[in-house]
């Protein structure tokens, strides 16, 4: 052999050896040496499994780089996860021919196989197919691509396959358990899907790698939102693919199957199809359970009514009203269904069936649950024997005497209904809006900022009052309030505080006015605390109190502060003067204070910032400004224990005025023992109408020779309950009807109203001679109060005596609302001081009416001293309803009874 000869042999067998051992140290070199100097990087790499009866076998393709030229006994290295390679059959396509490997060339290092050929060479950009049989079976799954990789010898960077590589198993299987339920169960409406599956025995899903697959019926339409979709309580952060009716997810990581291989996915945001489908229309597929699963049964389909709206006369908050319910029964209605009516909370259904009426036929039965507010109606036959409704038409509903809820503007979703045959829930159109009759204000505002600088941001503190039947709701009514025009709220809801509860939505709209909804439910008459956040206070000067104004979404008539507010520089005062209502108090009554400010001229100062304090007692409000004439208006409650107490006003800048008040003691007047009252015949049928029971009258017999006085009539009292009594009191001069001959007996009583007809029964407490009183200004009420004009003039004198004798107060902000109706609670307090009792000991004998929890506290005592005397009696189950208005007949009833029992006959 010649010496090139045995320079060649070596050669061959040296490369074969690196061949052989691709991990020795030389393998870097050679693959860095002048042969291959230009590396570069294959492409498009892939591996595709395909099941075989004999195990299976891979096919791994890839492009070689513009410089990567694989030659004789050059390696080509292979990766993947431990045992999915496993065979030594491999070939080799490339170029159009097809290349065996030997499998004494087959080679594997961890999870690496690698081979090489004597007979193999593959040129730059070249397309390679590399098929290995395998003889064993690989545990089926899905792996990420990053996990499998690609290099050769002139290619030694590993490169790896874009997308995740699937293992199928030998034979396609399916998952079990499938079933479809729909939330709700109404065609044609967007509802969540959940579906239930369980996967084969070796389908379990690989978390973040798996898809599942849903189909549903034509017409149904899956959401494109990833979010719209869980799988196990995890959301999906991907979508495969979306059709209308069919939708491919990928299992979220840490999706963890329930019990070994349960699956449940909700599809929320699915439109429903518009009809039922049999259960061949509904399946679900795996990535690894690729053959299609039905549900045993399809989806259950259910139906609602249609086109449901309401209509309320009169729509008046917490009174009688007659509602109109129209719906279309979709899938009809038979005799003995019943119909579901829930409305707002605060409605109270009548649980008579009389009141009922379905397309003007009686109702059947009725049942009234949660505490008022749900209806149950039994369905009538027709009159003709069949169906009382057929599917698609049109019933009206009518219920006569419900009670309405509070005043609010309620949304459709308040009122609900539904049938034995269209079992779901529907909301109305739009919902019942209910108003307070006659509209009321909030009262006592207070608007205290932090500084009255001009322009500057501070943080304001409102106070005020609801009105009597003023109650808002949790995060659906609203606060309005407004500033003079230049000013302008902060837009954070965080900022915004109601009695201490932050609030959530604020809409600042013009930038001096705000909307808060409130976020705490809020009672009648009860104290708001509203923390608002201005950014910018008016520009300097002094603006009326007209331009503070607070109202809700229920008192819309809106409440301003009594006096207005002075921005910028304002001058100081020189002097105070303080100075009450009455210097000597009785304790635990109430005077007012009236403070003025003035200069070294004696002229008023405005705006001037003023504290108050008591050495006992309590003043409202603490501290306030001074409006344009400079003075001050505050209410003083007097404490419990007699003797002087010292009042002292100042200013920031020590500038004082004190004023000594003397509290005592009020007169107690003898106790006394009323008559004993007749009780009521046991036997007598109660009055109709929830109205009260009228005593029995007795029937005296006239004098031998005289006949018996005619008493007056009216045309709408004839068999009503009080007929007897309101004559009786006509006959007397307390009260009169109207030119028409009508007497209304069921009209609510202003306070006005109501003074007059006291004063036609000679009913007030002792007070001074009005007829020799030197100077009768200081009792007048239309002086007293600062709605005194509104009084009308045939009620002056009889509001005068009213207020001078004690039997009527006005209200914190000095009002008297001659137009406001009484309610049955402060009628029975006025009745309580007409007997000769005073609030200072009412009795403690528990209140037993149902609704005891809703009379105000200041009520509670004499509403019970009435009742035993036998002024005033509950309406209809066992009710006293001390936030209704009392009505012309109940007030005219309870006077005749209070003259039948006075101490003076």
């Amino acid at each position: 052999m010649s010496h090139y000869q045995l320079r060649k042999v070596t050669l061959y067998l040296m490369l074969a050896v690196m061949a052989w051992w691709p991990a020795a140290p030389w393998a870097g070199m050679l693959a860095s040496g002048s042969a291959h100097a230009a590396e570069g990087r294959i492409e498009a790499v892939s591996f595709d499994w395909r099941a075989l009866d004999t195990g299976g076998a891979w096919t791994i393709s890839f492009v070689t780089s513009s410089s990567g030229v694989v030659r004789v006994f050059d390696s080509v290295h292979l990766t993947a996860p431990q045992g999915l390679l496993t065979g030594r059959d491999i070939y080799v396509n490339v170029g159009g021919s097809r290349l065996t490997v030997s499998a004494s060339s087959v080679r594997y290092s961890g999870n690496t196989l690698s081979f090489s050929s004597p007979h193999l060479e593959i040129g730059p950009s070249t397309y390679v197919e590399i098929e290995v049989l395998m003889s064993t079976r690989p545990q089926p799954g899905t792996y990420p691509g990053s996990v499998f990789a690609v290099a050769t010898q002139a290619d030694p960077a590993p490169v790896s396959p874009q997308g995740p590589v699937v293992v199928a198993k030998l034979q396609p299987s399916m998952v079990q358990d499938v079933s479809f339920q729909a939330m709700p169960p109404q065609l044609g409406a967007v509802s969540q899907w959940v579906v239930r599956f369980r996967t084969s025995p070796d389908g379990l899903l690989t978390t973040g790698l798996e898809t599942i697959t849903l189909l549903g019926p034509s017409g149904t339409r899956f959401s494109d939102d990833p979010a719209h979709y869980t799988v196990n309580g995890v959301v999906v952060d991907r979508l495969e693919a979306l059709e209308p009716h069919q939708v491919t997810l990928r299992v979220p990581a840490n999706a963890l199957s329930l019990g070994g291989r349960e699956y449940v996915v909700l599809a929320s945001g699915t439109g429903n199809p518009a009809e039922a489908s049999p259960s061949v229309a509904y399946a679900v597929s795996t990535s690894l359970d690729v053959m299609p699963a039905h549900p045993e049964v399809p989806i259950a389909w259910l139906s609602m009514v249609e086109e449901l709206a309401l209509q309320v006369e009169p729509p008046h908050a917490r009174m009688p009203g007659r509602w109109e319910a129209d719906f279309v029964a979709t899938s009809g209605l038979a005799a003995g269904d019943s119909i579901t009516l829930e409305a707002p909370a605060g409605t109270q259904f009548p649980d008579h069936a009389a009141a009922y009426e379905l397309d003007g036929r009686p109702v059947a039965g009725v049942n009234v649950y949660a505490g008022g507010r749900q209806v149950v109606l039994t369905v009538p036959a027709s009159a003709e024997g069949g169906s009382p409704a057929e599917p698609g038409s049109r019933v009206n509903l009518s219920i006569e005497g419900v009670t309405n809820p509070s005043a609010g503007d309620y949304g459709g979703e308040a009122l609900r209904l539904q049938t034995t045959r269209d079992p779901l829930q529907a909301m109305a159109e739009s919902g019942p809006v209910f108003r307070n009759e006659p509209v009321s204000a909030v009262a006592s505002v207070r608007m205290l900022p932090e500084t009255t600088d001009a322009e500057a941001a501070s943080q304001w503190v409102v106070h005020f009052h609801t009105g009597p039947a003023g109650a808002l709701r949790r995060s659906v009514d609203t606060i309005t309030l407004t500033l003079p025009e230049g000013s302008r709220f902060a837009e954070e809801a965080g900022a915004y505080r109601v009695n201490g509860v932050p609030v959530s939505t604020v809409d600042v709209t013009a930038g001096h006015r705000v909307r808060v909804t409130v976020p705490l439910r809020i009672g009648d008459n009860e104290q708001v605390e509203l923390v608002a956040p201005v950014i910018r206070a008016p520009a300097a000067g002094y603006y009326p109190a007209g331009q503070f104004r607070v109202e809700t979404s229920v008192d819309v008539a809106p409440g301003s502060p009594p006096a207005g507010l002075v921005f910028g520089v304002v001058p100081l005062p020189a002097e105070l003067k303080l100075s009450a209502e009455q210097p000597t108090v009785h304790t635990g009554t109430q005077t007012t204070l009236v403070l003025t400010a003035t200069d070294g001229e004696d002229s008023p100062v405005p705006g001037a910032s003023i504290e108050w304090a008591a050495t006992a007692g309590e003043l409202r409000p603490r501290a306030a400004v001074t409006d344009k004439d400079g003075r001050i208006m505050a209410d003083y409650t007097a404490p419990a224990e007699a003797g002087p107490i010292t009042v002292t006003a100042k200013t920031v800048h020590g500038i004082q005025s004190i004023l000594t008040l003397e509290i005592v003691r009020p007169q107690t007047p003898p106790p006394w023992v009323p008559p004993v009252v007749i009780p009521p015949d046991p036997g007598a049928e109660e009055p109709e109408g929830g109205q009260e029971s009228p005593e029995p009258e007795p029937s005296p017999e006239p004098p031998e020779g005289e006949a018996e006085p005619t008493l007056p009539s009216f045309v709408d009292l004839a068999g009503h309950w009080a007929e007897g009594q309101i004559r009786q009191a006509a006959g007397l001069g307390i009260v009169r009807g109207y030119p028409d001959g009508t007497f209304w007996p069921e009209r609510q009583v202003t306070r006005a109203e109501l003074a007059v007809m006291l004063s036609g029964a000679g009913l007030h407490n002792e007070g001074p001679d009005w007829s020799t009183a030197a100077d009768p200004d200081p009792y007048s009420a239309r002086e007293r109060f600062t709605d005194g004009r509104d009084i009308p003039g045939w009620a002056a004198d009889a509001v005068s005596e009213a207020v001078h004798s004690g039997i009527f107060v006005g209200y914190e902000d000095g009002s008297f609302r001659p137009g406001a109706p009484i309610t049955r609670a402060e009628l029975a307090v006025i009745l309580y001081r007409l007997a000769g009792h005073t609030l200072e000991s009412p009795p403690r004998v528990p209140v037993t009416f149902a609704d005891v929890e809703d009379i105000p506290g200041w009520a509670a005592g004499p509403v019970e001293a009435v009742r035993q005397l036998g002024l005033i009696t509950g309406r209809e189950g066992l009710l006293f309803a001390p936030q209704a208005a009392a009505t012309r007949a109940e007030s005219t009833v309870t006077l005749i009874r209070l003259l039948d029992i006075s101490p003076s006959d």
